[in-house]
């Protein structure tokens, strides 16, 4: 059993339509926790912030369990335990995600939820696990759900009402990208 931290944003549909896919597909690991990770405001926790992870947590009770009942009913949601990081400071959110999965789950597998949030929140988020992956040797995944067909008229739908041709969820193993990374031809310095 994992546990999933979600990347929030401000399409808390997106969030909720993401955890009942990747429960719907079966996706391995299990999830057993799911933790919220979204922006502060002006250093301080957002209450805007709060009220997307409240309308995230209503939507998946709504959503996943029509998808996946018997998966959805294992998980634990922490609404309280949220991480907040600065949106716009990469090395400080990136230190600060990695220190929240650690102080919330030190010995577990992690997924990642990248699905929410701006570009330099998700670049945290891979950031905080490549370092988890070789500093921490925590096994982490990285995942995020999106429509095969973007348009506005499927943006407005809920998971259950979707086919399974219309949305996927995307699993990148950190293993796997830091062995792709390795894969990169480093240019000698011929001096």
């Amino acid at each position: 059993m994992a546990s999933y931290f979600m990347m929030v944003g401000v399409t808390p549909q997106a969030c909720a339509n993401s955890l009942a896919w990747y429960l719907r597909l079966g996706m391995e690991p299990e999830i057993s926790d799911v933790y919220f990770m979204t922006s502060q405001d002006e250093g301080e926790p957002s209450e805007e912030g709060k009220q997307y992870i409240k309308e995230v947590h209503k939507l998946s009770k709504e959503i996943a369990p029509r998808l996946a009942a018997e998966a959805f009913e294992k998980i634990t949601f922490d609404t309280e335990d949220i991480i907040w990081i600065p949106e716009a400071d990469l090395p400080v959110a990136t230190r600060l995600i990695a220190e929240g999965i650690l102080d919330r789950c030190p010995d577990d597998e992690i997924v990642i939820d990248i699905t929410a949030g701006r570009k330099i929140m998700a670049s945290s988020a891979v950031v905080a696990a490549l370092h988890l992956y070789h500093s921490c040797d925590i096994d982490v995944k990285l995942t995020y759900y999106l429509l095969k067909e973007f348009s506005r008229q499927n943006l407005k739908k809920k998971a259950y009402e979707l086919g399974l041709d219309e949305a996927e969820t995307i699993m990148i193993d950190i293993d796997d990208l830091d062995a792709e990374l390795r894969e990169i031809p480093v240019k000698q310095d011929e001096t």
